[in-house]
């Protein structure tokens, strides 16, 4: 009985690894890729270091008198920036963007003019191959550009290759990509998250498919790693010395497996893990009720004002208008800080207490005690930089509440930075330990981390190969029988 349930064992370890045992090889060697090309895409910082300083004096209208014969419109998101040198009002409107010039109250009109103006403008050192409209490619599939839509794609003519994708509603660029990016996600990202565009387009259908392809590889290393358990001799020895049954690629797929198959298999589960089987576990995001209360009242438009002598202070790139504990304030940004402004003064405002702080998260979690506050310069396990994210210094407030839930707050802004509970908790473990080998000490040092994770996805890619062998010469022999 024994013998024919390993048997069993062995012909599904067998056709579950010519079926997955190629895509395996494909997630391993994608994953290098990853680990020093990422997704094309515009952050923050860079988006911010194209922009010219804000010519407050250039901006001669109010944001509320530009809308205010429309009095039941409530935008969301307001910002006021710079396109093409000149100063804009940028605002969401029914999960649309949209954009007014500060300096003449016109409704921005994205031509053909205006993007070529805006890629320029980003690029001044290179021209405009070609500008064309896109609903969406393989660059821009997320979900986050769909206030944007429709997007023009502007192919330069620079040494790197770069395209720009732009904004069809506010002509702003969204993301730069160059030849090079681009050419190694095709092994890199693509491949790893199965993202291609017809498939990556269905989301319920494209998260079903990384679902059970990572399930069944899972699957398949596990019962790989106990039958070489079940075939490992280190005492009673098989012929001519040997502590495996196998010879040529099977005695090094054999090893191999015994080796890094623990490391494969988390690595794997962590993969699985990651498109939320379940909806069991993943990261916390603040709730709309939350951040509700944080603000205290709603954005109100006849609040959003500016001060011309803003910019005497210090250059600001971009303005946000927020609201904490019921009052207004303007949220001055560069790419290398952020900080508080009185719109009506235009002075800059000195960090929050502790205690005005306190208070109004206490407003988050009513009638739930609270552990002592924590100061983080350097963050914790759960509120971490990262080589694309750096960290301010922040205070941490951990209620007692069913979950655990903890804040981390920007005392210089009065952001809520992030914010964990116990299920994001187990999901960082889980997925960010597991998958990236985020775990101290290794997370504090990003070189030795990456050898590490090298050498284990080498042995990873050296398994799967050995498999993927194996599999093709058991096809060979079977046709041709």
């Amino acid at each position: 009985m024994r013998i024919t349930s390993l048997r069993y064992l062995h012909l599904l370890h067998r056709w579950l690894g010519i079926v997955f045992g190629l895509l395996v090889l494909c997630w391993f060697i994608s994953g290098l890729v990853m680990l020093y090309v990422p997704y094309p895409s515009l952050t923050q910082t860079e988006r911010l270091s194209h922009l010219k300083p804000i010519n407050m004096q250039a901006v001669k209208y109010e944001l509320a008198e530009l809308i205010s014969t429309q009095s039941d419109i409530q935008p969301d998101n307001v910002r006021v920036s710079t396109l093409n040198h000149r100063p804009a009002y940028f605002f969401m409107i029914d999960k649309e963007w949209q954009a007014i010039w500060a300096d003449t109250g016109a409704h921005i009109v994205v031509d053909h003019s205006l993007l070529s103006d805006a890629a320029k403008a980003f690029m001044p050192s290179a021209r405009i191959k070609q500008l064309s409209q896109i609903e969406r490619d393989q660059w821009s599939l997320s979900t986050k550009y769909d206030a944007h839509r429709p997007l023009y794609l502007a192919e330069m003519d620079d040494e790197l290759g770069s395209h720009l994708y732009l904004s069809g509603n506010t002509g702003e660029v969204l993301i730069d990509t160059t030849r090079q990016e681009r050419s190694w996600n095709w092994v890199g990202s693509v491949i790893h998250w199965i993202y291609f565009t017809p498939l990556r387009t269905q989301a319920e259908f494209w998260r079903q498919v990384i679902l059970w392809t990572s399930f069944f590889s899972m699957l398949l290393v596990g019962i790989g790693f106990w039958l070489g358990i079940n075939r490992i001799r280190l005492n009673k020895k098989y012929k001519n010395n040997r502590i495996t049954p196998y010879t040529g690629w099977k005695k090094w797929h054999h090893l191999i497996g015994l080796a890094g198959g623990i490391f494969c298999m988390t690595w794997l589960l962590s993969g699985w893990l990651s498109v939320k089987p379940f909806n069991w576990i993943s990261d916390r995001k603040l709730t709309e009720q939350e951040k509700a209360i944080w603000a205290g009242t709603p954005l109100d438009i006849k609040e959003l004002t500016l001060n011309t002598q803003l910019q005497d202070a210090q250059p600001i790139k971009e303005m946000h208008w927020l609201n904490f504990a019921g009052d207004t304030y303007v949220l001055g940004q560069d790419e290398n800080q952020s900080w508080l402004i009185d719109s009506k003064t235009g002075h800059h405002i000195v960090p929050f207490s502790h205690n005005q702080l306190i208070n109004n998260a206490k407003q988050l979690q009513v009638g739930q005690t609270m552990s002592p506050i924590t100061v983080l310069h350097n963050g914790d396990s759960y509120y971490r930089s990262s080589p694309t994210k750096s960290i301010v210094a922040v205070l941490r407030l951990q209620f007692n509440d069913q979950h655990h839930t903890s804040y981390y707050i920007d005392p210089k802004t009065s952001n809520i930075v992030s914010s964990v509970d116990d299920k994001s908790r187990l999901y960082r473990w889980l997925f960010h330990a597991l998958h990236r080998l985020d775990i101290p000490p290794l997370s504090q040092f990003e070189l030795p981390r990456q050898i590490v994770v090298f050498t284990l996805s080498a042995l990873g890619i050296l398994l799967s190969l050995a498999g993927v062998i194996i599999g093709l010469r058991r096809i060979k022999q079977t046709h041709f029988k």
